[in-house]
């Protein structure tokens, strides 16, 4: 039967509501802060690891496209490669720089002759330079003796310009 309206809210409405409150409650006690909590720290530490991951790549981008030339750095690598891998017949002639928007190339011919695994090894060390390098062009002549080959390769060096240079540059155009 239903109940007369009174104005008073019934007992069983109270109990209701005590005990959905204290559902509410204990989920916020429990579950809702520490994931809160936990939240906040995750979303502080990937702040903190992302600083961490653009420094370093910062770092990465000075080793690999260096600021300056440094082309006698490149020519004692390639020339060590050559000797360690005794192959004959050196020669290296630095091209003219060509600039670009963000950066500067610097094509290198580099020509030798020796055995075919010693060529590729002498291509592995070129890959597994500290310094952005491309071997742009690359030809392979058989020689008559067994497994010598005659190399050119055209190897491309890069560095961004300081702020100087590029403003040299910028003025050159206009």
């Amino acid at each position: 039967m239903p109940r007369p309206a009174t104005g008073k809210v019934p007992n069983d409405t109270w109990i209701m509501f005590a005990v959905l409150s204290a559902i509410v409650g204990a989920f916020v006690l429990v579950i809702y802060l520490p994931q809160s909590r936990y939240m906040n720290q995750l979303q502080a530490q990937m702040a903190q690891d992302k600083d961490e991951i653009e420094r370093d790549a910062g770092a990465v981008v000075d080793r690999r496209l260096p600021k300056e030339v440094d082309v006698g750095a490149f020519y004692k690598d390639v020339s060590a490669g050559f000797a360690q891998e005794k192959l004959a017949r050196p020669y290296m002639a630095i091209q003219s720089p060509v600039r670009e928007d963000l950066y500067t190339t610097l094509p290198i011919q580099l020509q030798t002759e020796g055995n075919y695994l010693s060529v590729g090894r002498l291509l592995q060390r070129l890959d597994g330079m500290e310094r952005l390098t491309q071997v742009e062009k690359l030809e392979l002549k058989a020689q008559p003796k067994g497994s010598h080959v005659e190399v050119s390769m055209l190897v491309n060096i890069y560095h961004m310009p300081s702020e100087p240079e590029a403003a040299k540059d910028e003025q050159r155009k206009q």
